[in-house]
């Protein structure tokens, strides 16, 4: 009967994701298959400039989304692949479920509650994240680990997987390891049989312990604790689910589902369910905090599947009304998800706007390729992996110096920029040279910037011949649109490729390096709005000048719509002067 059971909630997972098909290449997803193409076709684990990856820095999920490649490069077939991490929950669920309660359909509800919850969508499956592929591997160790304490002796062979899921866990993203303590608190659980209240308070501790190591490790909140809770309601919304009612549903079955267990936290699958819960929820309460997304804490879906399977599998000590309540509590979690994820906004909006693969971007690495004479480019981190995969191993990209502060400081100069881009994201490094700024960015959690004498020292030393820059949807920290109004305006920069008005708000522009770049006479400094705002305290330089979208796609418009001839160059900055006051503030 078990095997009919994990082959229906295995099929019922599939078949979610066949029918919730919409899926985008993210900027981090490039990163990743970019890094596993380089590893099919012989480079090694690399990163697209050639610099080899450590083995502890998370190489599972790459060579994991790419292993289809070795017969044909399919962006559809790496989607299906981190689906297939996520899937895999639903099994182990029930698989957990059956092994302690015994019963088909407790298992069969644990099964189908892990793969409904919504959650899923946003920690790789609708995208390029490994987060959900983390969660599955530690679901694994903690049911691992509560079976080899499970017993008069410890079972090795239950240790040995809980060890091997962790490590797969901690080789796909760095929060893996929070596997270690949790693995540890259900082995001193299940050995030393302590009391209720004991495993509760261990679980608690863990919980806080998580929480505090975030903070030591990833850095401090970015926003005050007293709106952390409204963040997290906008993260709902804008994450989860679009609908009110079905958040407060969600919050309340959570709730209910976590103080259950709770109660039974001396029975073995409750235990094993709290703890994923117990390093799921300080890490959604973190990431709301410092301004990451809710797809951190993707354990938490698991951890609730196993609280259905306990409490639907729950006797009542006899009492038929308690066997009703678990029933139907179970059933009530699966339609929920049903319900959450058809509202979901991967599920209602157009994915295909906030997808790097798209025509426009095969036009600009195409023309790339026929245009650069194996000359050294310079890109954006947003684009740069987008632009490596359709450029077909044909352009030697490097990504410009862009910088990132933490945020939280209210004046221009408390921001200290400790992060440059990389590869595979953000990396600790102090700006070279520095110099005015040129643009200035925020996206939540970081402030971006690019510093003058750091760009124009790039271009120098790396030879560059163009220089690309992108404006997506997202107005992400590590966009670059807002570079366009100082290549337009310098004489050795000419914009010789650009995406018309059908592929906005999409923005790509290729400029050529055509002398050598010094350093302009007080060039303005152009702020996105939200690091405006957030620096609402001190003098800001001048001249400077604050873009919203709309001025932004304006101005842009006016610039693009000159011919691209070097000549014309002035005609560009005269558009761009007479930009229109709406969304844009001067200064």
């Amino acid at each position: 009967m078990i095997m009919v059971v994990l082959v229906v909630v295995t099929g019922a997972g599939l078949a979610w994701f066949a029918w919730l098909s919409r899926w985008w290449l993210n900027s981090d997803g490039a990163g990743y298959l970019a890094t596993g193409r380089n590893l099919v076709r012989g480079h090694g684990l690399r990163a697209p400039d050639g610099e080899p990856l450590s083995w502890w820095y998370r190489p599972l999920y790459p060579i994991w989304l790419t292993v289809p490649w070795v017969v044909r490069e399919s962006f559809t077939a790496s989607i299906w692949m981190s689906r297939l991490a996520l899937v895999a929950a639903a099994p182990v669920a029930a698989a957990a479920t059956w092994r302690f309660v015994g019963r088909p359909g407790p298992a069969l509800a644990a099964g189908l509650a892990a793969v409904a919850h919504p959650l899923t969508l946003l920690a790789g499956g609708a995208n390029f994240v490994p987060d959900g592929m983390v969660a599955t591997a530690l679901a694994i160790a903690a049911v691992a680990a509560t079976l080899a304490a499970d017993g008069p002796r410890l079972r090795r062979g239950w240790l040995t997987v809980a060890v091997i899921a962790v490590a797969a866990a901690a080789a796909t993203k760095e929060t893996g390891i929070l596997g270690v303590p949790m693995v540890a608190a259900l082995l001193w659980a299940g050995r030393r049989r302590p009391a209720r209240a004991a495993i509760v308070a261990m679980w608690g501790l863990l919980a806080v312990g998580v929480f505090v190591a975030l903070l030591a490790v990833a850095g401090p909140l970015v926003v005050p604790v007293r709106a952390v809770p409204g963040r997290l309601r906008r993260g709902l919304e804008f994450q989860v689910t679009t609908s009110g009612p079905l958040r407060l549903v969600g919050v309340v079955l959570l709730v209910a589902l976590v103080v259950w267990a709770t109660r039974h936290a001396g029975e073995a699958l409750p235990r094993t369910a709290l703890a994923l819960v117990a390093i799921g929820l300080p890490q959604a309460v973190y990431a709301t905090g410092a301004g990451l997304g809710l797809r951190n804490a993707a354990t938490v879906p698991l951890g609730t599947a196993l609280i259905v399977g306990a409490w639907a599998g729950t006797d009542g000590q006899g009492r038929w009304w308690a066997r009703t309540v678990g029933t139907l509590v179970a059933a009530g979690v699966v339609v929920w998800g049903v319900a959450a994820s058809a509202t979901h906004p991967s599920r209602l909006g157009d994915v295909s706007i906030r997808s790097w693969d798209n025509p426009a971007t095969r036009r600009t690495a195409q023309w790339l390729r026929a245009h650069t004479g194996g000359r050294p480019v310079g890109c954006t981190l947003i684009f740069c992996g987008a632009l490596w995969l359709f450029g077909d191993d044909d352009l030697d990209l490097r990504l410009l110096p862009q910088s990132a502060a933490p945020a939280g400081p209210t004046r221009l100069e408390d921001l200290r920029f400790t992060l440059r881009s990389g590869w595979r994201g953000s990396r600790r490094a102090s700006p070279v040279c520095g110099g005015p700024m040129l643009v200035l960015t925020k996206s939540d959690e970081r402030f971006g910037t690019v510093f003058e004498c750091d760009l124009l020292r790039e271009v120098r030393t790396r030879r560059l011949r163009h220089v690309v820059v992108t404006e997506g949807p997202s107005g992400n920290t590590y966009d670059a649109g807002r570079l366009i109004p100082y290549l337009e305006r310098h004489p050795s920069f000419v914009r010789v490729y650009e995406t018309g008005p059908e592929d906005w708000p999409r923005i790509l522009a290729v400029y050529e390096v055509v002398g050598p770049p010094r350093p302009l006479e007080r060039p303005r400094l152009v702020l996105a709005p939200p690091a405006r705002y957030a620096l609402r305290r001190g003098e800001l330089p001048r001249p400077m000048i604050t873009f919203d979208a709309r001025c932004l796609y304006d101005v842009v418009r006016r610039a693009f719509s000159t011919p691209t001839d070097p000549r014309n160059a002035r005609v560009s900055e005269r558009a761009w002067e007479a930009a229109p006051s709406a969304g844009c503030t001067r200064r």
